[in-house]
């Protein structure tokens, strides 16, 4: 995460728009308390606190959309937060989506959810005794979350149809590849192999297109939360299986 994501100036700041967000939905009694920046996310900047209303308290993240670019495969943030509508609704291990951020909240684009507690640090996740029984069954769980995901009609989330990666995933990752204006002659050759077998179109899923350790919250029991639905499209469902196996 850049340093200045966790500058005091930019988190005071962020916490006043915050409470007045927070105060237009839930009544001037409401307020938020314990703002802080989350140690990891580099596509989006993230605030954890804890919302006051109502005689209860609850702990809650901010999304908000701090990178933007003509290459990037990052979805628009009403988009991740549709798609976790759609898990939850259906009963996938996600935060609970809370609310947009709209015009009047002067914090562009962005959502609130639930937090989920647990860790999501992979040196942590791989090495710390405490989470054994996790990585036992870590795969299990992974299939059981995938399969869940994969099963879900993927016409719920049509609004994905038009973005590159579920157009065509392999154009959009040469499109990428050629912006950055940084060629590599064993990547060219593995894009050209690609070109010339292409695997028969299948049915398409709602991909995850991220799913990894470090964008999953996993207490020592396994898997409590999914994050960070950014780059999820529609395609084949070996995608997301192909990709956690990957040695990034």
């Amino acid at each position: 995460m850049n340093d200045s994501v966790k500058s005091p100036q930019i988190i005071a700041e962020l916490t006043v728009a915050l409470r007045a967000a927070i105060k237009r939905r839930y009544g001037e009694g409401a307020d938020i308390g314990s703002v802080k920046a989350a140690v990891l996310g580099g596509s989006n900047r993230t605030l954890l606190f804890d919302l006051h209303a109502s005689g209860s308290q609850r702990r809650l993240v901010f999304r908000q959309e701090t990178y933007r670019a003509a290459n990037s495969p990052f979805l628009p943030p009403q988009d991740q937060f549709k798609l976790l509508q759609i898990a939850h609704r259906h009963h996938l291990p996600v935060p609970e989506p809370i609310f947009e951020m709209d015009a009047d909240d002067h914090l562009g684009r962005g959502f609130v959810m639930s937090c989920i507690e647990g860790d999501s640090l992979p040196k942590v996740l791989l090495n710390d005794p405490v989470y054994a029984p996790a990585r036992e069954r870590f795969a299990r769980q992974t299939g059981e979350i995938l399969a869940q995901l994969h099963g879900i009609d993927s016409g719920e989330a049509d609004f994905l149809a038009h973005t590159a990666d579920s157009a065509d995933p392999l154009a959009a990752q040469i499109a990428r590849y050629d912006s950055y204006g940084e060629y590599h002659p064993a990547i060219d050759v593995g894009i050209r192999w690609l070109e010339t077998h292409r695997p028969a179109a299948t049915t398409q899923s709602i991909v995850h297109g991220d799913y990894r350790n470090g964008n999953l919250i996993l207490g020592p029991q396994g898997i409590r939360a999914v994050l960070d639905w950014e780059c999820a499209h529609l395609g084949s469902a070996v995608e997301d299986i192909a990709w956690v196996c990957l040695r990034s």
